[in-house]
């Protein structure tokens, strides 16, 4: 969007987006969000790929097949992000979700340049530089010769021969081979032996994260010292979970003995003469002693 200034109808009509139901648009521009939780991901599924469509809407000749390009990988990205957090998965499921997976690998070189590091950027900008002067020096010598059309043609002429020429050196320096694209690569084969990757998740890694770490060195200093300070924090935290697991422990071995000795007597014990029941001191019966004559006498 932003390589063929196309960001502001895209902002525009991303921020369009009404609510409906228990749909909640953002309120804020999409280059604003530094980080997406899973619960925005999920509702910016439903309704990504007609912002897109909408905001790739006309432009030059030249930018038609790049912007069609741009569509279908949107598509089949968002096809795949649908079928994968399903409960479980079928043969069919599998295969549409390879069928989706396919054209999102056919199509993914149109956004090559947002993978581009800071040299190659750099680079870009350097030639952009070069040829929009060289442009402006052919506007100043052609100047008395042209007519209006055939300047508003030699410019477009001129930008989409810039937008080709600032991509051939950017995509060297760019790849799509990081983690998350080259696990979906093995997602559908993963399925069949392990079942469906909603059981996996990665919250409690995220918690564990928080817990281990974060909250630590929230609680600390912030000092060169702070290392042995989160470490003791993390100590603190789990001798008080221990302690609360040995009380909840013993309250409930407590419970066990108190409805132990409520144990009601056996029909037989009632039904025996007064002199043959237990009539010991309180001190010397044991409950787990009656509850066994209890048993034996049933």
């Amino acid at each position: 969007m932003e390589t063929h200034k196309w960001l502001d109808k895209y902002n525009a009509i991303w921020l369009s987006v009404p609510a409906y139901h228990d749909l909640t648009p953002e309120n804020k521009l999409y280059e604003e969000v530094s980080q997406w939780n899973r619960k925005e991901m999920k509702e910016m599924s439903r309704y990504m790929l007609g912002v897109v469509t909408h905001s790739l809407q006309g432009g030059s000749p030249a930018q038609h097949p790049i912007f069609n390009r741009a569509i279908q990988c949107a598509r089949a990205l968002l096809e795949f992000y649908r079928y994968a957090p399903y409960k479980s998965h079928d043969d069919a499921t599998l295969s549409y979700m390879e069928d989706a997976l396919r054209p999102f690998h056919t199509f993914k070189d149109v956004f090559i340049l947002g993978r581009a590091g800071k040299q190659a950027k750099a680079k870009a900008n350097a030639l952009r530089t070069d040829l929009v002067k060289k442009r402006q020096g052919d506007e100043e010598t052609n100047a008395e010769t042209r007519t209006p059309s055939k300047k508003w043609r030699e410019m477009n002429a001129w930008r989409d021969y810039i937008s080709h020429e600032i991509d051939v050196p950017q995509q060297p320096d760019a790849v799509f081979n990081f983690p998350k694209i080259h696990m979906m690569s093995h997602l559908v084969g993963k399925t069949n032996p392990y079942g469906a990757v909603q059981q996996y998740s990665a919250e409690r890694y995220k918690e564990a994260h928080k817990m281990n770490l974060k909250d630590g060195w929230t609680a600390s200093n912030h000092n060169l010292n702070s290392l042995p300070q989160v470490i003791t924090f993390q100590r603190h935290i789990l001798c008080f979970e221990m302690r609360k697991l040995n009380l909840q422990a013993v309250a409930k071995r407590r419970e066990n003995s108190a409805a132990a000795c409520n144990v009601p007597p056996s029909s037989a014990d009632l039904a025996a003469p007064l002199s043959s029941r237990h009539m010991g001191s309180p001190k010397s019966w044991d409950p787990k002693t009656a509850v066994m004559e209890s048993i034996l006498t049933l």
